[in-house]
């Protein structure tokens, strides 16, 4: 992927009229597929990423040109294996990591209905003779091909998710959730109903057939993996399914309730978004009447869930929350702010308070909004606090985004933020880091300076080279007090030996204004000791105060 020896040709280097030059790259892909078949979890993986990174070389030019033979995959997600349960799970999973890899790369999920043959011929045309790959290849002439339909993957994914193992079925749901988007908006997205009641009906009769905690656990993880790719699932049959995982938040914990609430993201999200205009029709019995499942969460469901131990539980209640708070109605939101607070202003995990700073965020967005439900009091100050404490963040990734926002929010002339420091920055939580944000923020103006990269000092404070000695610095009959002069001046006296006692009416290195006055002479004070506890030492009066 560097570009050094051995790596793959760059995009602009593929021609999109060479077929022969395709199947080449595709014999190439085919290969690396076969490869995914290892025992060992690394190399599979390292295998899948190699691929995934070829797809994303090759596949934005060539596209649906790039001939890869669906038949593999599908061979491999119906594979089975009687004596050997883990090489059956091997297979299956690397054949849903290809099909990953092309759903991400927005490749076909089927082969082209009229691609009988392999584009370009078949590739051992381009291999030279005695070439070892053509030890076991078919003859130069068997380009002949049956292509793999949509419906034939999408069966054969239903079947992954029916497998006992969950090392199958989850990541066959958030395949076949994938699948199912990519078939709604290409050339078979007549099949997509037939599809549909498919996987309803099998989802339908395991929430009513299996009442185990497994069963339930088990529902709930397809649920969450196929509603992420294809939240239409939701809405089927008066919202069946939704209403049925709703049923669930109070009744499951742990990874369970973190999957419901996912669930009701998905949905919210749909909801907000709405029906695309290419879907076919819901099944009968669509979602008209039936409230969304998010209405139902009370305040006390709410506070209940964000004051729970578990982070993967409130990083799932703020993903909610965060998809509620771009169309929800805000005086349902507002009283949740005291509950926020308290559980997730110093929250221990760093990725549940980037939520909980962006839901803050857009909170105050919408509230600015014209129209929008105004906070009270109460909750103004819990708003602006709780951004305000994202500013003294033990994370220095999340101090940074909060300082980038807080910068965006203030005046940018200096006297107009000054003010602002006095009254948008203080909230009580903050108190005592009130100077601390202030400054930074202040100096945050210098960022916008077209000079501010300009070098002020070419040299250090160290370098005593760059000091100049300016006339003569030391005493004299009759000069003001010592205690005025400046720090360093011994280094340029010209008239003070270097070998002088401190006792002999050097510097003091504290200001002794007492010992010393404009009529005072160094002839009338004798010997001062240079510091407080010398002269202690030598009994000449402690405080050095008696005037």
């Amino acid at each position: 992927d560097g570009g050094g020896v051995g790596a793959p040709p760059p995009a602009e280097a593929v021609d999109e009229a060479d077929g022969e030059l395709h199947a080449l790259l595709g014999h190439v892909l085919e290969k690396g597929m076969l490869l995914c078949n290892d025992k060992r979890g690394p190399v599979l993986a390292e295998n899948v990423r190699t691929l995934k990174l070829l797809l994303g070389r090759w596949a934005p030019r060539l596209g649906a040109k790039l001939p890869l033979r669906r038949l593999l995959i599908l061979k491999q997600l119906k594979a089975r294996s009687k004596g050997d349960e883990a090489r059956e799970v091997q297979w299956r999973k690397a054949a849903l990591h290809l099909l990953n890899a092309l759903l991400a790369n927005h490749l076909p999920l089927a082969d082209d209905e009229a691609a009988t043959t392999i584009p370009g011929g078949h590739w051992t045309r381009l291999m030279p003779p005695g070439s070892p790959a053509l030890a076991n290849a078919p003859p130069a002439a068997s380009d002949a091909y049956t292509p793999v339909g949509p419906t034939e993957l999408l069966d054969a994914l239903l079947s992954c998710v029916k497998h006992a193992r969950k090392a199958v079925y989850d990541p066959a749901a958030t395949v076949l959730g994938q699948a199912l988007a990519s078939l709604g908006g290409s050339a078979a997205a007549d099949k997509l109903p037939a599809c549909e009641e498919n996987v309803f009906k099998y989802l339908s009769e395991l929430s009513m057939s299996d009442y185990t905690q497994a069963g339930t656990s088990r529902l709930l993880v397809l649920l969450d993996h196929l509603s992420e790719g294809y939240p239409r699932l939701l809405e089927l049959r008066g919202r069946l399914l939704a209403v049925w995982a709703r049923s669930k938040l109070l009744e499951v914990h742990g990874d369970g309730r973190a999957n419901v609430l996912r669930c009701m993201t998905h949905a919210a999200a749909r909801e907000r978004s709405g029906a695309g205009q290419e879907e076919p029709a819901p099944l009968r019995g669509g979602p008209e009447g039936v409230p969304p499942v998010t209405t139902s969460v009370t305040k006390e469901v709410w506070e209940g869930l964000l004051s729970q131990q578990q982070p993967e539980v409130q990083h799932a209640s703020l993903r909610l929350l965060l998809e509620l708070a771009q169309h929800h109605p805000l005086d349902k939101l507002w009283p949740l702010l005291p509950a926020l607070d308290a559980a997730l202003a110093r929250h221990r995990a760093v990725d549940c308070r980037a939520l909980y700073h962006e839901l803050l965020i857009r909170l105050r967005e919408r509230a600015a909004e014209p129209g929008a439900a105004v906070p009270d009091a109460a909750s103004e100050t819990l708003l602006r606090s709780g951004l305000l404490v994202g500013l003294c963040d033990p994370d220095e990734t999340r101090r940074e985004a909060m300082l980038g926002y807080w910068h965006g929010q203030l005046p940018r002339s200096m006297a107009a933020r000054l003010v602002a420091c006095f009254e948008t920055l203080y909230a009580p939580a903050v108190e005592a880091q009130w100077l601390h944000i202030s400054t930074l923020l202040l100096l945050q103006l210098v960022h916008g300076a077209p000079n501010r990269h300009k070098t002020i000092f070419v040299k250090t404070l160290l370098d005593t080279s760059s000091f100049q000695p300016v006339g003569n610095l030391a005493p004299t009959r009759g000069s003001a007090s010592l205690a005025m002069l400046p720090w360093g001046h011994e280094f340029f006296s010209q008239s003070q030996p270097a070998s002088q006692d401190a006792g002999e009416g050097g510097p003091l290195r504290a200001t002794q204004s007492q010992l010393y006055s404009q009529t005072q002479t160094q002839d009338q004070l004798g010997g001062v000791p240079a510091t407080y506890s010398s002269q202690a030492a030598d009994g000449g009066g402690g405080g050095g105060g008696g005037g």
